[in-house]
């Protein structure tokens, strides 16, 4: 309950108070990626441990079961194939993610996410196996909550900039990881002490490979099927892109006396963004002798300024909330 509460407060108020859209669909884009990434690599071993992980318990006992090196060795081959196909494929998935530039830009950030989150998925399965699902689950539940909502908060207040944000969200899944192999060691009943096939793995091999493969296959793409729209959102769209365009600044009074500009210069567009263009008089802002113009109206451009004369310029043009998406522009 308390791990619901926190990742409620963190995905509803705290995430949209301190984090733009676009970094946070980035987010929860690692996060779905690093999850289908991390099972892929498991390559079946999970299945096998939560079923056959008590039989070596009975017949073997901790310290001469080699199931651990064994599943590990499993693991770390499925993420160096990962790494192999990232960087044998490097240009594919640039191209493929460059309609999302952010994750593109970012992928890499993806490996260590998936490597502590894939050490923790098979130290949770031997967890279950020695009853110690209740600490697990509150490593998962609660825990990882938790550092996100202190890396959220020392975003939030500027105590870490958002690149250092991702470094840290990248190794979310290392203090958890950490904290139980720690405790399934101290259990002792979970050893590295073995490393040579037994005769529970030679005579059971056979139906461990069968049983990794059918359950895997149903494992891998029950999520694929849940984070698949991930995918095709990165493929197909940028993460969202919102300007605000300034209106064009009001036209000037042309003086009969001396053929100068006077007034309306173009208006410059609320919270920093492009200024409009000036029909007559000084651009961004400024009138032609060099004074401010009116205030700008919300994403438009600026009224225009009182010239030497105090003749008014005209009121600038209101600006547009443009929402661009894969290049298509809606306002």
């Amino acid at each position: 309950m308390m791990g619901f509460v926190i990742g409620a407060v963190n995905l509803l108020i705290l995430f949209p108070l301190f984090f733009s859209k676009n970094d946070q669909g980035l987010i929860r884009a690692m996060i779905d990626i690093g999850a289908t990434f991390s099972l892929f690599c498991t390559l079946g071993t999970l299945p096998v441990i939560y079923k056959f992980f008590p039989f070596y318990q009975h017949y073997l006992g901790p310290k001469k079961s080699e199931l651990p090196f064994i599943t590990l060795v499993i693991n770390l081959i499925g993420f160096a194939i990962l790494l192999f196909i990232g960087w044998q494929q490097k240009d594919f998935i640039i191209r493929k993610l460059g309609k999302s530039p952010s994750l593109a830009q970012y992928f890499n950030y993806l490996y260590p996410y998936s490597f502590f989150l894939l050490l923790f998925y098979w130290l949770e399965a031997f967890a279950w196996g020695l009853r110690k699902g209740v600490y697990s689950n509150f490593l998962r539940e609660a825990l990882i909550r938790i550092i996100t909502t202190v890396l959220i908060l020392a975003f939030g207040f500027k105590y870490i900039n958002f690149i250092t944000f991702l470094n840290l969200f990248s190794l979310l899944y290392a203090v958890p990881a950490i904290l139980l192999l720690i405790n399934l060691i101290q259990s002792k009943g979970f050893s590295f002490k073995s490393f040579t096939l037994s005769s529970v793995t030679r005579r059971l091999k056979g139906k461990m490979i069968n049983f990794a493969l059918f359950v895997f296959a149903g494992q891998f793409f029950n999520l694929l099927a849940r984070t698949n729209d991930t995918f095709l959102i990165v493929n197909t769209y940028r993460l969202l892109e919102i300007k605000l365009i300034g209106g064009n600044g009001g036209a000037g009074v042309t003086s009969t006396i001396s053929g100068g500009c006077y007034g309306g210069g173009g208006g410059g567009a609320a919270s920093g963004y492009s200024a409009g263009s000036a029909t007559c008089g000084g651009a961004n802002g400024l009138n032609s002798s060099g004074r401010s113009n009116a205030a700008a109206n919300l994403g438009g451009g600026g009224g225009g300024g009182t010239n030497l004369a105090g003749v008014n310029g005209g009121t600038g043009g209101t600006g547009l909330v443009v929402i661009r998406i894969n290049n298509t522009l809606f306002n």
